[in-house]
């Protein structure tokens, strides 16, 4: 394939740059013919390339300056002093300044390095720290000032049409249970605030989305575990990826083109590709689009399931009936073009917790596991709504702290992740 022109010139636009001068000195500037001295006629860049500076710590000694009126203290009894404002810091009395805090939810969940072996870093760099320090810093963040701003964005979730839901193992050593859970709720595509939100529970039972979703009525977006079923008040949308998932297992290694699995795959893959080209289009549209179009496909699909008679202990057995158990749910996806015919955004959110989960394997408490779900839930807003995690959180550990209220909600609201005062300094 023919390389595109200056692509990497584009990619090196975004750095400063530091000019390398390689000169001839002393007695290589002589004329190789007659010895004289050479004079320089100018300079040619013959190549762009990216250095990386290696990281380090420095230590900011903030000072406190004092001012006097001396005219006042003169005439009064006492000196009249004004002092510059210091700001607070964010986790009084520890080395977590906002860059340093920042660095060490970055290392752990987004390139998910745990904090024992964060250490290791830290040392390098001259900072002698330990995991329990780490530790205790995200516990004390979510304690101070990421907690309250889960919990609005809690809130604004309940309030939206579309909202998506998943959950996944997780160990605790503090837990009498060999697992606890990560329930992961997520906004529809199509809302103005993007949430991704991890709540920890030490149980996979109907309770906890019930307690999370209380009051919320509109559309719930699953797979087809039962627990979403018994929650009365919402509108269960289940997931064409699941269905296709489990004709595609009935295939078998060999993927036998000839098998009744292989129709089930086929008729999912003929959804999603009618679906594809829809999602440029505007809710309304893609509703019109799926009544003309997608409706009569997919009862043509549960028809064929309906039909076909399968051993009901083999896969593809298993198959047929997981998809008419989620035919009503399935069918709720063409009342409203705003839903989607899968629920892959929140298993990618899902995911991201499964990849930390394999290298920091467990959380040793509750509220370690609580912290690690509130500062995920905090990282992947702020990516959803197009800002950049570090700015984010460096911006929050900076301003939160020195709010007249602190914890106040409605101060809160112009440091959620989709406030226009949070996207003017903190944008990608």
């Amino acid at each position: 394939r023919k390389k595109q022109k200056g692509r990497k010139a584009a990619q090196l636009a975004p750095f400063p740059e530091v000019a390398v001068h390689h000169e001839l000195t002393g007695a290589e500037r002589q004329c190789p013919h007659c010895a004289a001295e050479m004079r320089e006629i100018g300079a040619t860049a013959t190549s762009r390339e990216p250095v990386r500076i290696p990281e380090h710590v420095e230590v900011h000694v903030h000072y406190q300056h004092a001012y006097e009126c001396r005219q006042c203290s003169n005439q009064l009894d006492h000196s009249v002093i004004k002092k510059a404002i210091v700001p607070k810091p964010f986790i009084p009395n520890s080395f977590a300044s906002p860059s340093i805090l920042t660095q060490t939810m970055i290392e752990k969940y987004r390139k998910k390095v745990p904090a024992y072996r964060q250490i290791k870093d830290w040392g390098d760099l001259g900072l002698e720290l330990t995991r329990q320090q780490i530790t205790n810093w995200h516990i004390r963040a979510c304690d101070y000032g990421l907690g309250n701003l889960y919990e609005l964005m809690h809130q604004t979730l309940l309030k939206q049409t579309v909202v998506h839901a998943d959950e996944t193992s997780y160990r605790v050593l503090e837990s009498e249970k060999v697992n606890t859970y990560f329930w992961v709720f997520a906004s529809g595509r199509a809302e103005d605030e993007q949430i991704i939100l991890y709540e920890h529970a030490d149980s996979r039972a109907t309770e906890v989305p019930k307690n999370f979703l209380n009051g919320y009525t509109h559309y719930l977006q699953t797979d087809g575990y039962q627990v979403y079923d018994k929650l009365d008040q919402v509108t269960r949308v289940a997931c064409l990826s699941h269905i296709r998932r489990k004709f595609f297992e009935a295939m078998g290694k060999q993927g036998n083109t000839q098998s009744g699995a292989k129709k089930g795959v086929t008729y999912c893959d003929r959804m999603f590709k009618m679906e594809r080209p829809w999602r440029l289009l505007t809710p309304d549209q893609r509703y019109q689009k799926r009544q003309s179009q997608l409706k009569s496909t997919m009862s043509d699909f549960f028809t064929w399931c309906e039909s076909v008679h399968a051993l009901p202990q083999s896969k593809f057995g298993r198959a047929i009936d997981y998809a008419l158990s989620q035919r009503e749910a399935m069918e709720n996806v063409l009342l409203d073009g705003r839903l989607e015919l899968s629920n892959n955004r929140v298993e990618r959110a899902v995911k991201e917790l499964v990849i930390g989960r394999k290298n920091w394997l467990f959380s040793t408490s509750f509220k370690g596991a609580r912290s690690s779900g509130i500062i995920l839930s905090v990282m992947r807003s702020a990516e959803a709504n197009g800002l950049d995690c570090r700015k984010y959180l460096e911006y929050l550990f900076t301003e939160l702290p020195n709010l007249s209220v602190p914890g106040d909600s409605k101060a809160l609201q112009d440091y959620l992740p989709w406030s226009s005062q949070v996207r003017a300094i903190c944008a990608r």
